[in-house]
């Protein structure tokens, strides 16, 4: 996984080699606007990831979870629709990069929905096992931070009850690692974003001083 943070880091940071034309033209007060309403997204997310998200993962509620993946490729929808024009190139990068989180954020989303449905039907076909949904609620009921959290924890659970639980438990294990390998690139974009951050809130500071780039509202 630190090579694929590596990676991430790399293109992010790579991105941010501006055209110099494009930036002479770029105007600083189109790119706080726009980041502005990059902003806007970026809460609605972090409010899914921090509150929602965690407790569809709690109830392993499969429709709910799609349903918010759907919810989440509205926001992909909304952030493609903004804007550019005299938008600096790193801010567009900025925002480029923030999509791919959406979209690592919705892969989780899917992989636990097909995992809480493939057990839900282990359960109903096993008849002579213990049903494994009751066991990994109650795995999952002390506090969850945020959906990294929720789905280690998820994983953590599954780990624990082993395949002995269920007569055919072996066929949520592909599915298990395809959600801690999307957990990891989670965590490996918010990484390279969050570098890739502190490098753009610099350049811009001193690219349009006449602006504040220091608010949550604008750069995190």
């Amino acid at each position: 996984m630190k090579a694929l943070r590596s990676a991430l880091v790399a293109g992010f940071l790579s991105s941010a080699l501006f055209c110099p034309r494009a930036a002479a033209q770029a105007d600083g007060a189109a790119t706080h606007s726009y980041l502005l309403l990059v902003g806007q997204v970026r809460s609605q997310m972090n409010f899914d990831n921090k509150e929602t998200i965690p407790g569809l993962v709690r109830t392993l509620d499969s429709v709910a979870l799609d349903n918010q993946a759907l919810a989440i490729g509205v926001l992909t929808h909304s952030l493609a629709g903004f804007p550019v024009e005299g938008v600096d190139p790193g801010a567009r990068q900025f925002a480029r990069n923030f999509d791919a989180i959406l979209g690592a954020y919705s892969a989780v989303c899917m992989d636990c929905a097909e995992l809480g449905r493939e057990v839900a039907r282990e359960d109903k076909d096993s008849i002579d096992s213990i049903p494994r949904i009751p066991r990994i609620r109650q795995a999952l009921k002390s506090p969850l931070a945020d959906t990294i959290g929720a789905a280690r924890e998820l994983i953590g659970a599954m780990e624990r009850l082993g395949p002995e639980a269920n007569t055919s438990g072996f066929s949520t294990a592909p599915i298990v690692k395809k959600l801690q390998a999307d957990v990891e690139k989670l965590v490996a974009c918010k990484e390279a974003h969050h570098q890739f951050t502190l490098k753009l809130r610099a350049e811009l500071a001193q690219r349009f001083a006449g602006q504040d780039w220091s608010a949550k509202e604008i750069l995190p």
